[in-house]
């Protein structure tokens, strides 16, 4: 499990070095990183039982085809601080519709002169598909060699909104919820998440 997080890390980065910049000639905006945490409820639908997750790390990183339309990937880990533990953590994969707005300055070249416009306020809709590895914690004295760890895969809807502070710099808040679980190495955990994830992002 915590070999996901320097992973993740070092993905991210070479999104970010590799990702393309934009010319002086073209000084249009196609990409977004965000750091932000997630807090809501986990629920276990495959033997019941529920936590809260608080605080959760997430870390993404999206491309836009379009002002729009994006895709991209992020990590997350969701912290549950009653057992001290991290519950849930791994890769996704996401898109982004925007129904009002964009999630990037649009850029519109004039005769004379370019034009950079963008909303106060933009909301987004999307899905992603997440792989999560769990962590039960360690091994009751009575049942020493009992599995604890494992993984799946969920389907999740997505709601959210951006909203710029500066030019580079936007606050984002976003409702994530799951839809199907999945492909799970133990039918006894499918792990549903329901989380309010905020935090900041910067656009170049």
């Amino acid at each position: 499990m915590r070999g996901w997080a320097p992973r993740a890390a070092f993905a991210l980065v070479v999104v970010f070095l590799v990702s393309p910049r934009p010319s002086a000639a073209d000084e249009s905006i196609t990409s977004k990183i965000s750091l932000r945490t997630a807090n809501g409820l986990l629920l276990n639908q495959g033997t019941g039982g529920s936590t809260f997750s608080i605080g959760g790390l997430n870390v993404s990183y999206a491309y836009h085809v379009k002002p729009t339309v994006a895709f991209g990937l992020a990590y997350e880990a969701d912290f549950d601080f009653e057992r001290s533990t991290t519950p849930l953590s791994g890769f996704s994969l996401f898109w982004r519709w925007y129904l009002r707005g964009s999630g990037v300055p649009d850029s519109a070249e004039g005769i004379q002169m370019g034009s950079v416009t963008r909303e106060l306020f933009s909301i987004y809709t999307g899905i992603d598909v997440a792989r999560k590895e769990y962590f039960l914690g360690s091994n009751p004295l009575d049942a020493p060699t009992l599995e604890q760890t494992g993984s799946f895969v969920s389907l999740n809807a997505l709601v959210g909104a951006d909203s710029p502070i500066t030019d580079s710099i936007e606050f984002n808040v976003e409702l994530n919820g799951s839809l199907l679980t999945f492909a799970g190495s133990d039918n006894r955990f499918f792990v549903r998440s329901y989380m309010l994830i905020f935090g900041l992002s910067y656009v170049w």
